[in-house]
Order: C-alpha cells, then sequence, then structure tokens
C-alpha cells in the first residue's frame, strides 16, 4: 500500500466525542460542544503513525439510513470514497444506542477499530464495559479513551496501525443467522440480484446492505439501483403483509435484536439511583413554568457580563490606539506623497483600529456561548423553546441552529443539515440571519458604549437580540402558515448529560473566534478600508460645468439620503450601511473614516465613541442597531444559502424581504418616538 494514500473516517452517533478524538489525534482545533450537530461536514486532517494517514472527521449519525442532510453526508462519503480503515467512536455511556451504527458500518467490508470514549462518564455512572468481551464477539480490536483528558490517545494510534496492519473484519453475523424468516428471504433474494450488477461504489459494501436500504426505501441508494426499485418494492409490500408492520421497522428490531444481545454480554448496569445528577439539574432548567425566564436570564446576565467587564479592555485599547496614532503617523515617510499618508492614518489605521478595540467584547461574549456548548446546556434551550418554536409551525430542534447562528449565521445555515425535514430546514435558514452574529457585535457595541449609560447597556443588548428572536419567530409563522403546510415531523433531542467545559476546549472556541476576527479584520476589513478611503476622497477636482466634484461616497450617500431620513439616518449612516453587504463590522470602519471631521483631527485624540455621542441620539443608534440586524445578510451569509438551497430563489428573497422588512419597522418606530 503507498503509505501516502493511507485513508481512515472518525464514525460515530452525534456527540459522543468524535471531534474532540479528531483534534487529540491531528492537533486540530475543529469546534467541540456538548450537543448533537456540531459537527455538520466532514473535517480532514492528518496524524502521523509514523507515516502520514489522513483522517476524515465525519457528522454524528445514528444511523445510515441519510434521513438529514448530514447523514446524506456520511452515507456519501462512506460508499464513493475508499477507506483503508473505519475507526467508530462510541459514547461507553451509551453503549447499546451506539452499536445501532455499529452493526451498519459492519457491512462496508472494512477494517474497523472500536473505540469507547468518554469512559470518565461511564465509570461516573457505574457501567462497566467488558472491552475484550466485545473484541471477542465482534472479531475487532476495541480501546478505550477519554478525548477530554486524553487518556487512551497514545493507546488509539497504537491500535490504529495494529488495525491497518491485520485489517480485521467484523465477524459478527447480520442478517444470515438470526432474525425472522420473511426478512432473510427478502434480504436473500434482493442480495442475489445485485450481485449480478456492477458495483456503483468506490466502497466494497456488501450486496445484503443494499438490498436493506433498497427495502427501507433509501433514495439514496436506490437511485443506483433503477431497474430493482420496483422489485424492492414488491419485496417491501410482501415483508409488511406478513409482519404487519412497515419495512423500516421490521430491520430496525431486528438491528435491535443484535445490540441487545451484545450490551447484555458485555456490560454491567448500575444498581438503580435516585439522585442522578442530570436528572436533579434538569427539573429545575426544564420545568414547564421556570425554564423559560430562566434561560432569558442567562442571555441577559451574559450580555451584562459582555459590557462590564469589556468596557474597561475596550477603553484600554482605545487609549493605546488614540496614542499610537501620532506615532505611527510619523512613521509615514516625508516624501511620500499627502495621500498616502492620509489613506495609512484615515483610512487603514482608523478603519482597522476602529473594529479592532472590540475584541475584547467578542472574546467574553464567546466565552459565555462557549459555556453554554460545554455543559450541555445548549440542547436544553432547544428543548424548552420547543413549545414557542411549535407555535410558529417548526419545532425545538430548529432552535440549534438559530443559537448557533449568535455565533456566525454560516455555520448556522451549514447546522439545518441535522433537520430531516426540508420544510423545517428551508425556514430555518430563512430566518437564521435574525439572530445577531458576532459581526454585528462591534456595531452593537459601539453604538451602545456611545448613546447610552453604563446601567441600561446590558438591557439594551439583550433586546436587540430578543427582538432579532422575536422577528424570526414571526417571519417563520407566516411563511410556515402560507408556503410551506406542516408536515407533521416529530421534535427528537437527546439530552446529553451535564459536563465540566476543560479548559482546552473553551480557549479553542474562544481563540477561534478572536483568530477568524482578527484575519478578518487584516484581510476583508482591511480592504473594505481601503476603498471606502477611496471613495470618501475620490474624484476630485471640477468638472466640465466648474463645479468641484463629490467623492464617491458622498454621491450615494447624497442618493440614499432622501429615503433613509425617514427611518432617522442621515448620509454617514446611509454610506456606512452599504458596506454591511461585505460585512457587518465595515458599518464601524466607514463610520470611523467618514465621521471624523477637521475639528475632531485637531483635537487628535477624540474617540468615535465621542464622536458618535455627539452627532447622534439613542433613538437613531437604536434604529441603526436594528437596521443592522435584520437588513442585508452579508456576502458570505448570501452563498450559503444558495448552496444549502441549491438555487439563486430563496437567497435572493431572504435578502430582499429582510431588508424591506428592516426598513418598514425603522419607519414606524422613527415617525412615533421622533
Amino acid at each position: 500500500m503507498n503509505t501516502d494514500s493511507i485513508k481512515l473516517a472518525l464514525v460515530g452517533s452525534p456527540n459522543c466525542g468524535k471531534t474532540t478524538l479528531f483534534n487529540a489525534l491531528t492537533g486540530g482545533h475543529q469546534h467541540v460542544g456538548n450537543y448533537s450537530g456540531v459537527t455538520v461536514e466532514r473535517h480532514v486532517g492528518t496524524i502521523l503513525l509514523p507515516e502520514p494517514v489522513e483522517i476524515t472527521d465525519l457528522p454524528g449519525t445514528y444511523s445510515l439510513c441519510a434521513v438529514s442532510e448530514d447523514e446524506a453526508v456520511v452515507q456519501r462519503t462512506l460508499l464513493n470514497e475508499r477507506f483503508d480503515l473505519l475507526v467508530n467512536v462510541i459514547d461507553s455511556a451509551r453503549l447499546n444506542r451506539n452499536l445501532y451504527l455499529t452493526l451498519q458500518l459492519f457491512t462496508f467490508r472494512l477494517p474497523v477499530l472500536l473505540v469507547l470514549n468518554m469512559t470518565d462518564e461511564a465509570d461516573a455512572s457505574g457501567l462497566t464495559i467488558d472491552a475484550q468481551k466485545l473484541a471477542r464477539l465482534t472479531g475487532l480490536p476495541v480501546v478505550k479513551t477519554n478525548g477530554r483528558t486524553g487518556k487512551g490517545i497514545p493507546e488509539l494510534k497504537e491500535a490504529i496501525k495494529a488495525a491497518l496492519r491485520e485489517k480485521k473484519t467484523a465477524a459478527l453475523p447480520d442478517w444470515k443467522h438470526q432474525g425472522d424468516d420473511h426478512l432473510r428471504t427478502c434480504i436473500t433474494e434482493l442480495a442475489a440480484k445485485i450481485k449480478a450488477l456492477p458495483n456503483p461504489f468506490k466502497a466494497d459494501v456488501a450486496p445484503e446492505w443494499v438490498a436493506i436500504k433498497l427495502l427501507e426505501d433509501d433514495p439514496h441508494v436506490a437511485g443506483y439501483f433503477p431497474d430493482l426499485v420496483r422489485v424492492a418494492a414488491q419485496q417491501r409490500a410482501l415483508l409488511e403483509q406478513a409482519e404487519g408492520d412497515s419495512a423500516d421497522v421490521v430491520i430496525a428490531d431486528f438491528r435491535r435484536g443484535i445490540t441487545n444481545a451484545l450490551t447484555r454480554d458485555c456490560q454491567a448496569l448500575p444498581p438503580v439511583s435516585r439522585n442522578d445528577r442530570t436528572a436533579m439539574i434538569d427539573r429545575v432548567l426544564t420545568h414547564r413554568v421556570w425554564g423559560l425566564p430562566l434561560f432569558f436570564a442567562f442571555m441577559y446576565a451574559m450580555f451584562s457580563l459582555t459590557f462590564t467587564l469589556g468596557e474597561p479592555l475596550m477603553g484600554g485599547l482605545e487609549f493605546l490606539f488614540a496614542h499610537l496614532r501620532g506615532p505611527f503617523e510619523a512613521m509615514v515617510p516625508a516624501a511620500a506623497p499627502e495621500w498616502v499618508g492620509a489613506l495609512l492614518i484615515g483610512g487603514i489605521y482608523d478603519g482597522v483600529c476602529g473594529v479592532l478595540v472590540f475584541l475584547p467584547n467578542i472574546l467574553i461574549l464567546f466565552l459565555c456561548l462557549s459555556l453554554i456548548e460545554a455543559t450541555g446546556y445548549m440542547a436544553r434551550a432547544a428543548f424548552i423553546m420547543d413549545r414557542a418554536m411549535r407555535t410558529v409551525g417548526l419545532h425545538g430542534k430548529s432552535f440549534i441552529p438559530l443559537l448557533v447562528g449568535f455565533g456566525c449565521t454560516v455555520p448556522a445555515i451549514m447546522a439545518t443539515r441535522t433537520i430531516e425535514s426540508r420544510r423545517d430546514r428551508l425556514i430555518t435558514q430563512f430566518i437564521a440571519p435574525l439572530m445577531s452574529c458576532g459581526a454585528r457585535l462591534p456595531v452593537y457595541t459601539l453604538v451602545i458604549a456611545a448613546l447610552f449609560p453604563l446601567a441600561y447597556q446590558g438591557a439594551v443588548m439583550f433586546s436587540v437580540y430578543f427582538i432579532g428572536v422575536l422577528a424570526a419567530l414571526a417571519i417563520a409563522a407566516i411563511v410556515s402558515r402560507t408556503a410551506f403546510p406542516d408536515d407533521g415531523s416529530a421534535f427528537i433531542l437527546e439530552l446529553p448529560p451535564y459536563r465540566l467545559p476543560t479548559l482546552r476546549s473553551t480557549f479553542i472556541h474562544m481563540w477561534g473566534r478572536a483568530a477568524m476576527y482578527l484575519r478578518k479584520a487584516g484581510t476583508l476589513i482591511l480592504g473594505a478600508s481601503i476603498l471606502l478611503w477611496f471613495a470618501s476622497e475620490y474624484p476630485k477636482g471640477v468638472d466640465g460645468r466648474g463645479e468641484e466634484r463629490k467623492p464617491l461616497s458622498v454621491q450615494i450617500g447624497e442618493f440614499m439620503e432622501p429615503a433613509m431620513r425617514q427611518i432617522g439616518f442621515d448620509r454617514d449612516i446611509s454610506i456606512a450601511l452599504v458596506g454591511a453587504f461585505a460585512a457587518k463590522e465595515v458599518v464601524v470602519t466607514q463610520l470611523a473614516i467618514a465621521t471624523r471631521t477637521e475639528e475632531d483631527e485637531a483635537s487628535g485624540n477624540k474617540s468615535l465613541r465621542e464622536i458618535l455621542a455627539k452627532r447622534y441620539t439613542p433613538l437613531q443608534g437604536y434604529l441603526l442597531m436594528l437596521f443592522v440586524l435584520i437588513a442585508t445578510p452579508c456576502v458570505a451569509t448570501f452563498a450559503a444559502m444558495k448552496k444549502e438551497t441549491g438555487g439563486w430563489f430563496w437567497a435572493i428573497a431572504q435578502q430582499v424581504t429582510l431588508t424591506v422588512l428592516a426598513y418598514g419597522i425603522c419607519f414606524v418606530l422613527w415617525h412615533i418616538f421622533k
């Protein structure tokens, strides 16, 4: 075998710790969280054993039935790519449930390594798993790990090397020696026909697995065997008539019989205890009455903490950047043209530093979000929001992508892949931009810190986030009752046990957001600062009528101003909002460039917050935040929407609908309260 082409895949159920193991093996920094659906796309890394081995972290899935988009990603990857080893990660505390997927992996006729992960939770709950017996019954190597602490990682690497060398496949019988005669007959007859056809997959898949997929009416697999669809339908009808139940239920019961037998043989249960810590906490946090108020209280505390702790740090950065402005200006060569110095100071320095001062607030907010995710409260938030979501035609599972949207809208749209119903998936994607992402945080922080007293800043921030949620629910209610009838999909969500966050995972999450913010400041926002400065300075001179030419940004602002004044915005705010389509942070950059007057230049150290406090009212600031919240999702969101929905229609409809809605809301509020 060519060592450069060795490939293995990490496969497992949601929230079993695959990505944590992936980070531990590869040194990667992929986002992890204590709730299902964190990984919705594949991640690829390299591990040295000592030869390079490519390792792919696949989304979590309970089955290979490909009901949701993330499950379809797993199925397509395993069928259409070549792997030398499947590393099946199993949550040790949920052995029976995880073995349901394990059983299906055996039919790929590939070497499989079983990894009993999260052994600390199994030990804490009193579960005992006989790894040697599990290895003997399956004929596969088994290794125990704890990805959160790194325990067992060296042994896992050695087990991977041995599994690649020995190439052991599962010895556990699947359909051949167990199960009902009717099921066995249907599978045997279909498998015989499949064997006579060429294998359309890159993977060496057992014909019996394909037969089971056809009996389950799996559309992804059926597409490869159009000539057998009618035959499979006949066999399915015969099976359902004989068993008195649907084919997928008969097959699931058969698999459950095997997993139950394995679990009984390999696992010793603890004595029943009424003092389960997770259950005790859930009695309070998921209470029918207190659960929702507590959730809003946590959110309010998070925003208040963002300002309370962030204010002195933000002020320190403002002080630092203001006093570095002079030395930076002195570094401009005296022989350089005047416009070069103006661009470096008024464009690049003011524009980029105007965004960087909000880094402390972003770190604090994402520290709080990381703790919410790592402890397991994220899944509880979806559970307690289920009742509210159902009133608008969705269910609680849609709330998890929306919570992800507080970080960034793009992964929020991608996270909808875990939703089985296409209707619910599309509605959730449509309203995802109404969750206040991290890119909007600099705008909120600037406006609130400039125009609102410190005592009310947390409440104002909370209200903006809350209005976004209310607007999302209102749009979902309208869309679900007009464009999409309810398809009756059920809400099934596993509530993970509460876990103490690790410093490593918390740091990875915080640093990931900070690094993305800094990269944005050094690339997209830097480029936008340069373009915006040129637009605010050029063209110069006089036109053919002898009149002084107005800079491009002024022309754009004056064109927009009559309409924008109806919602309380002047020319400078109008210009700033144009750049919001590129990235929401550009609003801050443009305000830093456009609002600094010659008087401000003469004063030297005046901050952007002081400039805005002198020019605008709290009402104008609040409407600016609402407009940034609702209108014109950024170009990255537009691209993600187009990709996930498979066309231009919904991406364009989202842009138009939300922008019109933003203008309408601001128009009404301005004319009521001005």
